[in-house]
């Protein structure tokens, strides 16, 4: 059916994006960007979907012994019923109590405790819908020594 001449189908993918990334010398610095999917596919009727997904991290290294890293990602799924929106934050804390010796660490993930992660895809034929699990919002205290 798809190689015949019994219908025509058009399809269009387009990828887009910018980020930014900072190196200062002092103590913050940041990368910033977003990328854009749109998808269309044309038969005898037309489906179209736009996908986003931005993030922002932000380092903070306040002394040489304490450094916070915040990771942000917003993802946005366009689809043919609804939209879906997606954030996610993680952080990691590291304290140097003694240099190449004893380092304590507080990783937070999926600060804002999302479930479940849902993505589309469209083609001529179908549109399909994959959707995951995630591990809920969890706090992790680590300590590094070496001797």
């Amino acid at each position: 059916v798809n190689s015949s001449s019994i219908r025509e189908i058009e399809s269009l993918r387009y990828t887009y994006g910018a980020e930014v990334r900072s190196a200062f010398s002092g103590f913050f610095n940041f990368h910033i960007g977003t990328e854009w999917e749109t998808m269309q596919v044309q038969t005898t009727i037309k489906n179209k979907n736009t996908d986003n997904m931005s993030f922002l991290d932000l380092n903070f290294s306040l002394s040489q012994k304490l450094t916070f890293q915040i990771a942000n990602e917003r993802y946005y799924f366009g689809s043919l019923d609804r939209d879906n929106i997606y954030y996610f934050t993680d952080l990691d804390t590291q304290y140097v109590i003694k240099k190449n010796a004893l380092t304590l660490k507080l990783t937070a993930q999926n600060i804002w405790n999302t479930d479940n992660f849902a993505s589309y895809y469209i083609s001529d034929t179908t549109i399909s819908n994959t959707q995951y699990r995630l591990l809920p919002r969890y706090f992790l205290l680590k300590m590094d020594f070496r001797f």
